[in-house]
């Protein structure tokens, strides 16, 4: 199944350029960064996006044999100005510092934003009450309310320093045949899964990554409970939804070859489920489709962990099979959630886990965060 393919046809997806500037800041684009070494976003022969040379010793760039600039230090292998100076303003002629001449607060960011894909399961079991009635909020309204809710994090920091993608996944009504809907199901959902939205712009001949992850807020509102809110209809069919998931990353990386590039790419998905996983058809559990083995192989093979967070009925079969699937995943064990609190929460350390992967380098920078 080409998830491009599918995203085309079945999401409209709005153009994406690479982040502002402020002092100092990178220019998300696959691997280069900040002062003289930004991304060239211009148009290609080729269809895929040029990126321009990062001059080792430079802001953000390589160290050359642990040399840098005057000013910068090599730390990790990247030159980037020292812990407690002020990036882009000069002590000895400013008396203001950089937060005073810019209106905003400079931070630690990931020199090149992790791509991350969030699964939701969209059976019709999220359609039961979540936590407390006097929240009145079911467990399909949680998952989504609390994947846009990242927005109101660390000040906004959570949602610009990571490229987002949404896919939903329930069952195939008939495994043998491509293209089946559910009977009655008109959100989207074809094969077991949808692609709602992608982090980069599939129509843009560069295939640029969204700025602030642009129109995931009005698409994922847009989408209605699970069967309109019935209690039965759509199972949960978790190993086709790793593998439409792995597909996705494995498009997006051949479509992105600079990520490859020195500081490269880090991928991650984050699978929010309430119940065990069943066959394609959304009946049964035979060994075959258990997701674990699916998710053993992202982390394994394909470097991508697979996190999970739990909003079923705890310390039943459901959570049991979440944990081996976080386990499996390289993430170690599940987050469980069983109220608004405690789902946010899990959110929360789910995503500042993933901005802390080893795999991420990060550098000072001053650009305001998305809008919220």
């Amino acid at each position: 199944m080409n998830p491009r393919a599918r995203t085309s046809t079945g999401v409209a997806l709005s153009g994406a350029v690479a982040l502002a500037l402020g002092l100092g800041c990178f220019v998300d684009g696959g691997g280069d960064a900040t002062s003289g070494g930004g991304t060239d976003e211009s148009a290609s022969s080729t269809g895929s996006t040029t990126v321009a040379m990062c001059t080792p010793g430079e802001s953000g760039c390589k160290c050359d044999d642990g040399a840098c600039e005057d000013g910068l230090a090599c730390q990790g292998g990247i030159c980037r100005q020292p812990a407690g100076s002020t990036t882009g303003v000069d002590p000895t002629t400013s008396p203001t510092s950089a937060t005073e001449s810019t209106g905003v607060e400079c931070r630690s960011c990931p020199l090149v934003h992790p791509n991350v894909l969030v699964i939701l399961d969209f059976s019709t079991s999220t359609n039961v009450q979540f936590g407390p009635a006097t929240d009145n909020v079911t467990r399909w309204l949680a998952e989504k309310s609390l994947t846009l809710g990242l927005r109101e994090h660390d000040g906004g920091a959570l949602w610009t320093d990571v490229n987002l993608a949404v896919m939903r996944f329930g069952h195939d009504p008939d495994p043998d045949v491509p293209g089946t809907p559910i009977p009655s199901d008109g959100s989207g959902i074809v094969d077991g899964q949808a692609l709602d939205h992608l982090w980069y712009d599939a129509s843009d001949p560069l295939v640029a990554y969204r700025e602030c992850n642009a129109g995931l807020q009005d698409t994922l509102s847009a989408i209605g409970a699970p069967l309109g809110g019935a209690s039965t209809g759509i199972g949960t069919w978790t190993r086709g939804a790793l593998e439409f998931a792995r597909d996705v990353i494995q498009v997006s990386r051949a479509l992105h070859p600079d990520d490859d590039a020195f500081p490269t790419r880090h991928y991650a998905i984050v699978l929010l489920t309430d119940g065990q996983w069943t066959n394609a058809d959304g009946m049964g559990q035979d060994p075959e489709y258990d997701p674990t083995l699916v998710a053993g192989s992202l982390n394994a093979d394909d470097g991508v962990p697979v996190h999970v967070v739990f909003f079923g009925d705890l310390g039943g079969e459901a959570e049991s099979d979440a944990q081996q699937i976080a386990s499996a995943g390289g993430t170690g064990v599940a987050w469980l959630a069983s109220d608004l609190a405690s789902f946010d929460a899990a959110m929360t350390n789910v995503f500042s886990k993933i901005l802390t992967h080893e795999n991420i380098i990060t550098s000072e920078c001053c650009d305001p965060v998305c809008a919220s």
